[in-house]
């Protein structure tokens, strides 16, 4: 089974098995959401196949009224997202937590849609509930992009009215079904012994029974029960399954009713060695234990080291943890299984299973002892896979010494390729992991050397042409970016919007996100106009896919009014800006990052246009939100800060503002150290209020400070850099000191020649400057 079919479950077969048997002809689905509404047995289901199969494209099918686990929201999820996973190729991990699985769906469904037409069908949808009480809504999405159809079917009552509040379009039966005659047809049937045990080993399976199956488990040859069960049961030749959830309510009104009967049936079933593969046999053994109510044996049989070591496959530890999640506390689990570490018993494979099982549980790494014991048994076991894993887990696990992380990356991945190869699958996501690692340590020059490799090896396997490109490309973009190499960032981000236009399609999420991307260095740049336009695009493919009020949406238009804000177009921006605080306001609250980021942005726009007032509230607002959030000693408080010196500043608030900008130089010294680009700013906004203040005496040694280390930290293409030494510059000028004015000014522009921002905002104004000074008439001495 290769990896992306790993996330298959018998609810799997159940519907394939009902939609191979499905056939009819009906009006092609609409988008939005349809709900058909009509009584059992009325082919409510069918009817909405054959519309999304008119409709064209891909096409999934759930019937929540199967059996099985059916019926579960959270598996429900799990076979949405894993189905979308296969056929769109996704390399997205699978989630397993189902607030996790519905925060991925309406990206994943973006994303699928922008590839085609998607028909989403959930028949008896009144049946999917966690607690039987009322459906299930919550997974469906508040947005539905372009091309996605979603089609609900239900019986009458008061499950359909709440469906009918989130339809578009609702169908009503043309003719009601005699259900009173069905019903009485097959308990006819089911008054044959064997005809009746039949219907109640379907009824208990998980997944359906084949017909050597079911002889085995009625001792008797089923062939002519099952033709006479044909009207009420579906098949693709090797399974059969009840058609519905009437029907299995009818076969389970007899001995069924007993719960007794139904437990006996279930250990009946789990003590039946079926004919299947040997990781489904233990699956359905341990479901059939559950249902049969012997909690007692569930933790022997899901902690048996057969099992653990299936654990590295998505669906069975999916599985796995819906049982561990039942039971509750999570710190007895894994005590049992650091028990079960020290016996030694498990070999590589249950202790690699074990790992990601824990982690899973527990929501946070295993105990490091585990890992070195893996380890161990991987290498006395010749489980060279089961070493490169142990080795990446090491590598990457918190409590590894920094050598000590960086040598097992390395070790690993130099395993992966030696079994793998260089381009394959593993092979990458080892690679990604150290190159993000060195990203970590701010060893950029070996991420970009990884970055590269990854980007060399993807391009020899012959995939120039491939999505699978474009996170590379983008990373190495963001290592370049990080260096201050704009040019080498600007090419590597156009290379990778070109493939997402391409490849995956104008409206691709993808294709926003690599717009948003070459917009940033085109914004460092100080190419205002261009990235102006590629924001505007990433917002419109944004808004279509994610909806209006989406927190991606918000993100855009925060994006968009910081480079409308730059261009001094304040109006626009503040307009912008606001929309985005009120969304994040509404999905978040006031003590949010997003929040936060959002007043104090608007508070800028604010600033600059000359309502302080409203400004200074604002950043007040945002500086209480950050102190909740992160502290008064975070990066996030300083900012703000920062930016309430300034408006206090311009006001002429000097006392106050003076205050402020040594308050904010501290924390950035104490969080960054004194030569970090943020300590220099507040330093370079304190030598301004100096300046402006009448005090230039006390603003040149630290204009001087801020330009000679700027200069040796961030390079004079910096706009820091820049800002410094035009200020430098016309400080010197209005002292009368033209000549090291000019020279200040001349240094700095001859930096500017060979660089992407050759023409930026802060250029110009240094070209301006010392412009205006070539142009003065000279003194006569």
């Amino acid at each position: 089974m290769s990896q992306l079919d790993q996330t298959l479950l018998p609810e799997d077969r159940l519907m394939s098995v009902f939609a191979a048997a499905s056939s009819g002809i009906s009006e092609p689905l609409a988008e939005g959401v349809t709900l058909r509404v009509g009584a059992a047995g009325s082919g409510k289901a069918d009817q909405l196949l054959a519309s999304a199969r008119a409709a064209g494209g891909w096409t999934f099918f759930h019937h929540a009224g199967l059996g099985g686990e059916s019926h579960n929201p959270e598996l429900f999820l799990w076979r949405l997202l894993g189905a979308l996973r296969r056929h769109c190729g996704f390399r997205d991990t699978l989630p397993m937590d189902a607030a996790v699985m519905r925060e991925a769906l309406p990206n994943w469904l973006a994303r699928a849609a922008a590839g085609g037409g998607v028909s989403i069908v959930l028949a008896d949808a009144q049946e999917l509930s966690t607690g039987g009480l009322e459906p299930s809504l919550d997974w469906l999405p508040s947005w539905l992009p372009k091309g996605v159809r979603i089609a609900l079917s239900t019986r009458p009552g008061p499950s359909a009215e709440l469906f009918r509040d989130v339809a578009d379009q609702v169908v009503e039966p043309a003719a009601a079904t005699d259900l009173a005659q069905l019903r009485g047809q097959l308990r006819g049937l089911l008054d044959d012994a064997l005809a009746r045990e039949v219907m109640e080993y379907l009824w208990a399976a998980r997944g359906g029974l084949g017909r050597g199956e079911l002889a085995a488990l009625t001792g008797s040859d089923v062939s002519a029960a099952l033709e006479r069960l044909a009207p009420f049961t579906r098949s693709d030749g090797e399974h059969w399954i009840l058609a519905g959830d009437w029907i299995r309510e009818t076969a389970a009104s007899r001995r069924l009713a007993d719960h007794g009967e139904r437990q006996r049936l279930h250990q009946r079933l789990a003590e039946h060695k079926l004919a299947r593969p040997e990781q489904e046999i233990l699956l359905l053994q341990i479901w059939h234990l559950a249902a049969a109510g012997r909690q007692d044996l569930l933790p022997d049989a899901l902690l048996s080291p057969r099992w653990l070591g299936w654990m590295v496959e998505p669906s069975l530890r999916f599985e796995s943890l819906r049982y561990w999640r039942r039971a509750g506390k999570i710190e007895p689990i894994v005590e049992q299984m650091d028990k079960l570490a020290e016996t030694g018993e498990l070999g590589s494979a249950g202790m690699l299973g074990m790992v990601r099982l824990a982690t899973a549980i527990a929501d946070r790494p295993c105990p490091r002892s585990w890992l070195s014991q893996g380890l161990a048994l991987s290498v006395s076991d010749s489980a060279d896979a089961d070493k490169a894993a142990f080795m990446e887990l090491l590598g990457t696990h918190p409590d590894t010494a920094e050598p000590e992380r960086l040598q097992w990356l390395k070790e690993a991945l130099a395993l992966r390729e030696a079994e793998h190869g260089a381009s394959h699958t593993l092979t990458a996501g080892l690679r990604h992991q150290l190159a993000v690692h060195h990203e970590e340590q701010d060893d950029l020059a070996s991420a970009r050397t990884v970055y590269r490799a990854g980007i060399v090896n993807l391009e020899e396997r012959g995939a120039e042409r491939n999505a699978e490109l474009i996170p590379w490309l983008n990373n190495l973009a963001g290592v370049h970016k990080a260096l201050g190499e704009l040019k080498e960032a600007d090419e590597l981000l156009r290379r990778a919007l070109k493939l997402a236009r391409e490849e995956l399609g104008q409206g691709h999420p993808t294709t926003a996100s690599c717009c948003d991307q070459l917009a940033g260095v085109q914004y460092m740049a100080g190419q205002y106009e261009t990235a102006e336009g590629l924001y505007r695009e990433a917002l419109e493919i944004t808004e279509a896919a994610f909806g209006p009020d989406h927190a991606a949406t918000a993100a855009g238009l925060n994006n968009l009014a910081t480079v409308l804000d730059a261009r001094q177009q304040y109006a626009q921006a503040e307009k912008l800006y606001r929309r985005a605080l009120q969304m994040r306001l509404s999905l978040h609250g006031e003590h949010h990052s997003d929040t936060a980021s959002s007043l104090h942005n608007l508070a800028t726009a604010l600033e600059a246009s000359g309502k302080t007032d409203e400004a200074e509230q604002l950043f007040r607002r945002a500086l209480d939100a950050w102190d909740k959030i992160s502290g008064q000693d975070s990066a996030a408080f300083a900012t703000t800060l920062l930016g309430l010196a300034d408006l206090l500043r311009d006001r002429g608030a000097w006392a106050d503002a003076e205050a402020l900008y040594r308050s904010d130089i501290e924390i950035w010294r104490q969080l960054v150290g004194s030569r970090h680009p943020h300590t220099l700013s507040a330093l370079l906004g304190l030598a301004r209020l100096y300046v402006e203040g009448g005090k230039p005496e006390l603003g040149e040694p630290l204009l001087l400070h801020v330009t000679e280390t700027a200069q040796e930290v961030v390079g004079k293409t910096d706009a820091l850099y820049m800002e410094s030494a035009g200020l430098l510059g016309a400080l010197l000028r209005d002292a009368g000191r033209t000549e090291e004015a000019k020279r200040v000014l001349e240094t700095a522009l001859a930096a500017q020649s060979d660089q992407l921002g050759m023409l930026t905002a802060p250029a110009q104004k240094l070209r301006r400057l010392l412009e205006s000074l070539n142009q003065r008439p000279q003194k006569l001495h």
